[in-house]
C-alpha cells in the first residue's frame, strides 16, 4: 500500500509542476500530452473494434 501511496505522489507531483500552470489550467505541455492520449486511446478502440467485427465476419 505504500509503494501505491509513493506512486501516487510522485504522479500528482509531476502533474502538479510540470502540467500546470500556477492557476491549476493545463499547460501547453499538459495539453499535448492530454491529446495524445486521447490518440491512443482512439487507436486502441479502433483496433479493438475492427477485430470483433473481423470475428463476427468469420462466424
Amino acid at each position: 500500500m505504500e509503494k501505491v501511496r509513493h506512486i501516487t505522489n510522485t504522479i500528482r507531483y509531476l502533474t502538479d509542476d510540470y502540467l500546470k500552470t500556477s492557476n491549476g489550467q493545463l499547460n501547453i505541455l499538459g495539453k499535448l500530452l492530454k491529446i495524445l492520449i486521447i490518440i491512443i486511446a482512439i487507436k486502441i478502440v479502433i483496433s479493438l473494434t475492427n477485430k470483433l467485427i473481423d470475428k463476427a465476419l468469420e462466424k
